[in-house]
């Protein structure tokens, strides 16, 4: 029972301990409190798997009973709790390693210059309190070496709730050249609350806001749309 009583203690902490690190990162930025945000975030991420780990295992439990085959509880509730921390483990280390992942795209029409060009799309980078200078250097190093004509960031470029350097972020994306431009669109964790200074970020950046506009490069139109509407 005394371990019952903590977790159910850490199960009603954790999730309160997020609003309270999402109020302080907002507003501090050293060590402690960043440490802190990163346990409390996490802990979102590792309990989605636990709890589907949970759910699968009732499943299998009340198809058991009434399918009358027999289901060895324990074997069944550990085995999927590893799973789930496996998977955990997998996310974590797969996030750390960026893949690249090309495509030949065919599009109707088009023009015959941009045949054999290169874009690079990128989106949901979250830069802020867990990922932010090192691994922003190191994203746009990898889109550097792939010489891209055309850059495009389909938003979530920021987290949304860092007190961090914005302008030191974008400025990693700035010496990429890319003959035909670069473009962004702003996402939902641009616009938890005013989206103007990573707007401006951005644009200090040289990088073209595509907020419910179109450009037409070559005779193809690219059209940004605003993540409210």
């Amino acid at each position: 029972p005394i371990y019952l009583n903590i977790l159910k203690i850490l199960f009603i902490l954790l999730p309160l301990g997020f609003i309270l690190a999402s109020i302080l990162i907002a507003r501090f930025n050293n060590i402690f409190i960043r440490f802190f945000y990163t346990i409390a975030a996490s802990w979102f991420g590792i309990m989605l798997y636990f709890v589907f780990a949970c759910l699968l295992a009732y499943l299998v439990i009340f198809l058991g009973k009434v399918f009358s085959f027999a289901v060895n509880e324990r074997y069944l509730v550990v085995s999927l709790l590893l799973a789930a921390t496996a998977i955990i483990i997998y996310g974590i280390v797969a996030a750390q390693n960026i893949k690249i992942k090309e495509l030949n795209i065919v599009l109707p029409n088009l023009p015959n210059e941009w045949r054999g060009k290169t874009a690079v799309f990128i989106s949901d980078l979250h830069l802020g309190t867990i990922e932010n200078y090192d691994f922003a250097a190191q994203v746009s190093s990898q889109i550097e070496n792939l010489k891209p004509d055309l850059l495009l960031i389909g938003g979530d470029f920021y987290d949304g709730q860092a007190n961090i350097d914005l302008e030191k972020l974008a400025k990693f994306f700035s010496t990429i050249e890319t003959p035909l431009g670069k473009f962004f669109i702003t996402g939902n964790h641009e616009e938890f609350s005013n989206n103007a200074k990573y707007v401006e970020a951005i644009k200090k950046a040289g990088i073209n806001v595509l907020d419910d506009k179109l450009v037409e490069i070559g005779g193809l139109q690219i059209i940004g749309v605003d993540y409210r509407s």
